[in-house]
């Protein structure tokens, strides 16, 4: 595996003198280090690693630093700068993520969180900020000016730095580019939901640049380079590119119609299958000649009733009853784990005696919903009362079903396919959806629901086998298709994943790029009592074609014990676990956040993850 910090070596190995005004050091990070005489100014900070190799530079004293964005990589040393007295420097949109991250986590929202940008990559606990960049002004330093560019994409409020150093045009654009043609991640360029906004915002601030007079880029990750505008042209195509086969997504924001939350007509769609195509998620209901039913997902009302702050009030049964004769719900089986599909499930096992059948890769994701950091989690655990195996079948009354794994707008998800009434019927989820430009489109890619590079055409490959007539989607009701569409669809998704390798250094290596969940930290909330202890486990996914060791230690609040370095051998493509227990000091309250610093083979990606701890008293007896 090439390191994503510098994919030439090894971070934390000394300085590289890249002009007699200029050093470079490579870390979680790159870190830039301006000179003038013995002091100092840094572009970044990453660990902080670079405090032990400034005499190389002749440097005694650093005035400063200026951080590009807000990410953990990017800072996670800046509590060195504080107990140094060194003063930090950010940009004016995201002061808040490092001087008030504090009350960021404590009102951080885990559940039924559409927010899919990268914010929650922010530091464990606050620092002071000593000045705030504004767009477009400049800093000076002893004799050097360093002009601020709004840059967004990687971030909302990531900025670039453009001076002259050494009489080199030089812009070191954090992680907007990461080479020629590249960027480090690309999970990080989405912010709204479904929505390529980062990518636009992106392909803005590269084409900008470009146009700029510069010599020298000095990105966060990857090599400096000495051809500026040839490495940012190169990369506006497969921004261009991506940007354009997200057009569905640009062009109706997902759903094109609002429908109205009380009147929603039921489509008969055939003789024992019936529909709701209003409600979100739309509702299937399967019904027996003796009116029991086994419904396909079960969430809100309406789009309003999400718009309530995802408020689930029941709803669709008593239409059922009414213009199809249904007596009980047996069961439902939702396509995936978020809780537009299966907010209502709690409230049918509580209320109908419902049984929930749950595809086995979120069984446990839905039955304990604290122990992960995705979107569109259900806060409530729902009782899995049947798992279902992937490549599987299961029956009800005369219909048998088969059930296989479909990702592609999430991990997490399965499809279904049976022969009903004469027709070849697939339960699709939200990986097949009428589209406005296309037949056929996905509401993805969403990274943060996690995907692979080939998740979307490895989804619509399996459905293939099957040969469907009829789609059951999670939005656009239930809809007729031929096998050319599909084909058409898996062609689009291939496109998709041939602009993924094309945009990271290393296509090899692009499920990296990719998936923001590769190493995670379970449970991601633990209520704890002081005196206690939480156990945690690292959970790593080495998506490198070579097996890799991972090394891992806990950063904990001032005053807690992280315990010792964990470190585990791990196959190319499996995933791994790193366990850690650490004990809660008895004068512990409040939340608290825990951060694991990963290295996995040569790559140093600094705390990648974290989980918080809810420390709370005992009850009284």
């Amino acid at each position: 595996m090439r390191d994503p910090v510098d994919r030439a070596g090894r971070a934390g190995t000394g300085l590289v003198r890249l002009s007699p005004g200029l050093y470079w050091y490579r870390d979680t990070c790159n870190v830039y280090l301006l000179v003038r005489g013995e002091r100092g100014l840094l572009i970044d900070f990453g660990s902080g690693g670079i405090l032990e190799h400034l005499d190389e530079a002749g440097v005694r004293e650093v005035d400063g630093v200026l951080h590009t964005h807000h990410h953990r990589d990017q800072c996670q040393g800046d509590h060195l700068l504080v107990d140094r007295g060194i003063p930090i420097a950010v940009p004016e949109r995201e002061a808040h993520l490092f001087a008030e991250t504090d009350a960021f986590w404590r009102l951080k929202r885990i559940y039924d969180n559409y927010d899919v940008s990268s914010v929650g990559f922010t530091l464990a606990r606050s620092v002071p900020v000593a000045r705030t960049l504004r767009d477009y002004e400049t800093v000076a330093w002893r004799g050097l000016d360093v002009r601020v560019l709004p840059t967004p994409g990687h971030t909302k409020g990531s900025v670039t730095f453009v001076a002259d150093v050494d009489g080199v045009r030089t812009a070191f654009p954090g992680d907007l580019i990461a080479e020629p043609g590249h960027v480090p991640t690309i999970h990080d360029l989405q912010w709204q939901y479904g929505l390529p906004d980062a990518v636009g915002a992106a392909l803005h601030s590269v084409t900008l640049l470009a146009a700029l007079p510069l010599q020298r880029l000095c990105p966060s990750h990857g090599r400096p380079v000495d051809d500026a505008p040839g490495a940012l042209r190169s990369l506006e195509r497969p921004l261009r590119e991506l940007y354009g086969l997200q057009a569905e997504m640009r062009r109706n924001r997902v759903w094109p119609v609002w429908p109205h939350s009380v009147d929603q007509p039921k489509a008969h769609v055939l003789p024992h299958l019936w529909a709701n195509p209003h409600s979100v998620a739309n509702c299937y209901a399967l019904l027996a000649d003796d009116g029991r039913a086994l419904l396909l997902d079960y969430g809100f009302p309406s789009w309003d009733h999400m718009a309530a702050d995802m408020r689930f009030v029941e709803h669709s049964l008593d239409d059922l009853r009414a213009v199809a004769g249904l007596r009980s719900v047996e069961a439902v089986i939702p396509s995936h784990y978020h809780d537009d599909h299966l907010a209502g499930v709690p409230w049918l096992q509580a209320t109908q005696g419902t049984q929930a059948w749950i595809f086995e890769n979120f069984a446990e994701m839905v039955a304990n919903p604290a122990g992960y950091n995705v979107p569109c989690l259900l806060p409530h655990p729902i009782r899995v009362d049947r798992t279902l195996p992937d490549r599987g079948s299961v029956a009800w009354d005369r219909w048998r079903f088969d059930v296989f794994h479909m990702p592609g707008h999430t991990w997490w998800a399965l499809g279904l396919f049976a022969e009903i009434d004469g027709t070849r019927v697939a339960f699709t989820g939200d990986n097949l959806l009428a589209g406005t430009l296309s037949p056929l489109r996905a509401a993805a890619p969403v990274y943060r629901n996690r995907m692979l590079v080939d998740s979307i055409a490895v989804g619509v490959r399996r459905l293939m086998e099957f040969e469907p007539e009829l789609l059951l989607t999670g939005h656009t009701g239930a809809l007729r298709v031929e096998r050319k569409t599909l084909e058409d669809f898996h062609v689009w998704a291939r496109q998709l994943e041939g602009v993924f390798r094309a945009l990271v250094p290393v296509p090899t290596e692009v499920n990296f790029a990719l998936d923001p969940s590769f190493a995670t930290l379970y449970p991601y909330r633990s209520p704890v009592a002081p005196g206690a202890a939480v156990d945690l486990e690292l959970r790593v996914t080495n998506h490198d074609a070579r097996e890799a060791e991972a090394r891992a230690s806990l950063v904990v609040p001032p005053g807690w014990d992280a315990g010792g370095l964990a470190s585990l051998t791990i196959k190319a493509g499996e995933t791994g676990v790193l366990r850690f227990s650490v004990p809660v000091p008895a004068g512990a309250a409040g939340r608290h956040v825990l951060c694991a610093d990963l290295t996995l083979g040569n790559s140093r990606f600094g705390q990648v993850t974290e989980a918080l701890v809810d420390v709370t008293p005992r009850s009284a007896p």
